[in-house]
């Protein structure tokens, strides 16, 4: 830096090469920052209403950067829902991360989500079920056969962020659990009585010795549980790993029954029936 003074007046100037020296400095810190804001950037969180609505829309694809190329990085974005979108590569492989977890790759390329999170997964059977799922692919991708990879895109950028929201959802879903409705009116129907103690009353009989917590039943559209069972269900849904609760809310959303998916986490029973008992009986 030179300084000249005229009079009263002082006049500093900066030699062109300082000057791109200082600006690459600026630009060096700049870049920085910005990228250190983007890594601690984390997504808003979603409400009940918008998770319920929106988590099982989410469709994975793949779009890829030129910088992204050089790292071997795919990242997951959006294909078309109604499987047009033409299968991109040949290969399809499995590997597990010097942190212990497992990885799929796409001709050797990193997965990342939506959210841009490492699909980095907690087992090996989990990364090649979802291999399998790519894999299974044929010219044309379809979405609607991948629902393992959905469920794992779904707890990488949205559970581990959100946790509680989905123990409400779960908490909600017990409140209004199909397996403690009784049908008014069932009697009026052959059968229908018999059928629904010979279908529902076993997930109410396991789920009282399991939890040591009762369970009650409605024959009217007002549900109320014991605070007890109220209590001590939240308590263990809040000890849950994300993992866990997407899986649960998964399957409570779909039988409309908690009690059906906890019932299918401990091995109570198998998805094919806990589907059976809450689609074809309540």
């Amino acid at each position: 830096v030179s300084t000249q003074s005229t009079g009263r007046k002082v006049a500093t100037s900066i030699s062109p090469r300082k000057k791109l020296k200082f600006s690459s400095i600026r630009k060096f810190c700049t870049t920085d920052d910005k990228k250190e804001k983007e890594e601690n950037r984390i997504p808003d969180a979603l409400s009940t209403e918008k998770i319920k609505q929106t988590w099982r829309s989410i469709s994975v694809g793949l779009s890829q950067t030129d910088s992204e190329k050089s790292f071997k990085v795919a990242k997951l974005g959006y294909i078309k829902d109604d499987g047009t979108t033409k299968r991109f590569y040949k290969e399809v492989s499995v590997s597990q991360h010097k942190n212990g977890g497992w990885e799929v790759q796409l001709d050797k390329r990193q997965l990342r989500t939506p959210g841009d999170n490492i699909l980095m997964l907690p087992t090996r059977e989990l990364a090649y079920a979802i291999a399998a799922e790519w894999e299974s692919q044929d010219e044309e991708i379809e979405p609607r056969r991948m629902p393992i990879l959905k469920l794992a895109t779904t707890t990488l950028d949205v559970t581990q962020y959100n946790p509680h929201t989905f123990v409400n959802i779960l908490m909600d879903c017990l409140e209004h659990d199909s397996v403690c409705y009784i049908q008014e009116h069932a009697d009026l129907i052959d059968g229908a009585k018999q059928l629904q103690e010979v279908v529902h009353k076993p997930f109410i009989d396991w789920f009282q010795k399991f939890y040591k917590v009762p369970l009650q039943r409605t024959g009217t559209f007002k549900l109320e549980q014991p605070r007890p069972t109220l209590v001590s269900l939240e308590v263990l849904l809040r000890h849950l790993d994300e993992w866990t609760l997407t899986g649960l809310e998964s399957i409570a959303s779909e039988c409309r029954s908690l009690v059906v998916a906890l019932a299918v986490w401990n091995q109570f029973c198998t998805s094919e029936v806990s589907l059976f008992s809450t689609t074809e009986n309540s």
